[in-house]
């Protein structure tokens, strides 16, 4: 027997029109939703766009910025080899890099190297500046390798 608990924690085909048009259009208002996600009301959407913010699985909203309007001409894929992998040496790391302005997100990774930083900077003398200044000096890196993006395009969203 199910309760209303269960039925709240299901992701239904309307849930996922819902979230697919969020994906695309976060700014969307509530009739716009309901209209592209086959809710009968805009109270009915607000309602499930509650629930699944409660649950965490729309974890937040964001505002997509224009890199290159901004003056950030330069992206780098910087792959990081770390010497030691203990816990400890791990936390450190992650919290050193975590709190890089250039860094705007990096995986901990399988392979050749553990980490992969995606470093964005205003041209290439300020990424040389951040690799010198900034990344060397975080304890126990083993090996830097860059990469720089020639072209980025965007897929498809989570869903």
């Amino acid at each position: 027997m199910s309760t209303e608990s269960d039925k709240s924690q299901k992701i239904t085909a309307s849930d996922l029109m819902l979230l697919k048009y969020l994906q695309k259009n976060a700014r969307a208002t509530l009739k716009e939703l309901a209209i592209h996600a086959g809710y009968q009301s805009p109270s009915g959407v607000l309602e499930r766009l509650k629930k699944l913010e409660e649950r965490n699985i729309i974890m937040e909203y964001e505002t997509k910025l224009n890199k290159n309007a901004l003056g950030f001409k330069v992206s780098v894929l910087t792959h990081v080899k770390i010497k030691e992998h203990y816990e400890a040496v791990i936390h450190e790391f992650e919290e050193h890099v975590k709190n890089l302005e250039e860094v705007k997100w990096f995986f901990h990774v399988t392979g050749e190297y553990d980490y992969i930083l995606m470093v964005v900077c205003q041209d290439i003398e300020t990424y040389h500046s951040f690799v010198v200044k900034k990344l060397s000096k975080i304890p126990n890196i083993m090996t830097v390798h860059s990469s720089f993006v020639l072209k980025e395009m965007e897929c498809n969203g989570l869903l």
